[in-house]
């Protein structure tokens, strides 16, 4: 099986600090409400995105993430810093709360960006979450399931990326050589995607589209959901390490 190593540095890709405290807080005075100012012009009830599975919401201003701690209104909001380019489709967070996981598009490219809760970017590897209900499916704290996505690939107009399911371990939570592990469970063809889709005990439940010739994903929105050629599949999960 196929390994390989998503390192990269926190030195080299951290964003400055903020030079001042951001203008944006969380408000739980009756009614949950985000407040903040944009361009000299004070926002309210702007609409939060609740981050799953945990105590955190979050929204999108200034070329960046802000989120906010639901049980903690006293604690400054977490300012996460995007690339030029960068769209934020969806967030989640480890089960410890620990780590924040960005699924990043551009016009190009989709990559799963993992921050800390200060927002500095810790490492990043081809992935997809939220579009189309894709998400992280956690084996235990260190390990989840995921769709991953081949960077230059296109299946055709309208039916994006060449996608697989691999597993993806985490080194050194908490501490500062953060490193990821990603092993591929199931490889893409030229007539074959696949989504992760859950941990049943020690395996992977995997969705697998099939497609008879590459021809017809240009017919597809995304994977072959509408022509009804998909199946559930599992795999065993990987050793850890």
């Amino acid at each position: 099986m196929r390994k390989f190593l998503a390192l990269l540095s926190v030195a080299l890709l951290a964003f400055p600090a903020m030079a001042a405290t951001p203008k944006v807080w969380y408000d739980t005075d009756g009614v949950n409400v985000w407040r903040g100012e944009k361009n000299g012009r004070e926002m309210t009830d702007i609409e939060p995105n609740k981050v799953f599975g945990s105590d955190y919401c979050w929204f999108v201003a200034d070329s960046a993430v802000w989120l906010s701690n639901l049980g903690d209104n006293e604690a400054a909001p977490i300012w996460i810093p995007l690339k030029k380019g960068e769209i934020c489709q969806e967030i989640e967070m480890d089960p410890e709360q620990t780590l924040v996981f960005l699924c990043l598009t551009t016009k190009k490219t989709e990559t799963i960006a993992i921050f800390d809760l200060e927002g500095n970017r810790l490492a990043e590897t081809p992935g997809v979450m939220g579009m189309g209900g894709y998400t992280l499916e956690w084996i235990d704290p260190y390990r989840c399931l995921f769709t991953y996505s081949v960077p230059g690939t296109q299946r055709g107009k309208r039916s994006g990326l060449w996608r697989g399911a691999a597993v993806m371990e985490l080194f050194g939570k908490g501490g500062e050589d953060f490193e990821i592990l990603v092993t591929p469970v199931a490889e893409p063809t030229a007539t074959e995607n696949y989504r992760a889709f859950g941990v049943a005990g020690d395996e992977c439940v995997v969705i697998k589209y099939t497609v008879k010739s590459p021809k017809e994903w240009e017919q597809l929105d995304d994977g072959a959901e509408e022509a009804g050629q998909s199946e559930e599949i599992r795999i065993p999960v990987p050793a850890a390490g």
